[in-house]
């Protein structure tokens, strides 16, 4: 299996409420190269929070579509931060074909805080 990319796809400051928590979603120019994987290892960092117990959640969405109202639900995952000393956190997701992953992928990510998010993604392929 050899690798075929390393990218950062989302590093963005977010906000983040208990309830009703807004979603972001990395950026469209990533939907194709994420899709052309066979695998996808992903690690999601929490670079800063603005309080303590602090998680922030990212789920994969596929489509084999170009529309943005296509998107099906794939895998989630989660980081949760008790406290401000614990950063940064990190957690790790894997995605593989055919379960997870279809033409174009992309990552929505919300948190009950205010965060500070990477993720990067490692595709394979073979």
């Amino acid at each position: 299996m050899s690798r075929l990319f390393n990218v950062e796809v989302f590093n963005q400051s977010i906000g983040g409420v208990s309830t009703s928590a807004p979603t972001y979603v990395s950026g469209t120019e990533f939907n194709a190269l994420l899709g052309s994987a066979e695998k996808l290892k992903v690690q999601i960092i929490v670079d800063a929070i603005a309080a303590a117990s602090t998680t922030v959640s990212v789920i994969f969405e596929y489509n084999n579509a170009v529309q943005d109202n296509t998107w099906a639900t794939g895998t989630t995952a989660s980081v949760a931060v008790a406290a401000i000393a614990d950063l940064p956190a990190s957690g790790f997701m894997t995605l593989s074909a055919p379960a997870d992953l279809a033409a174009y992928g992309r990552f929505r990510v919300s948190a009950n805080q205010n965060a500070t998010v990477r993720i990067i993604v490692c595709g394979w392929s073979g």
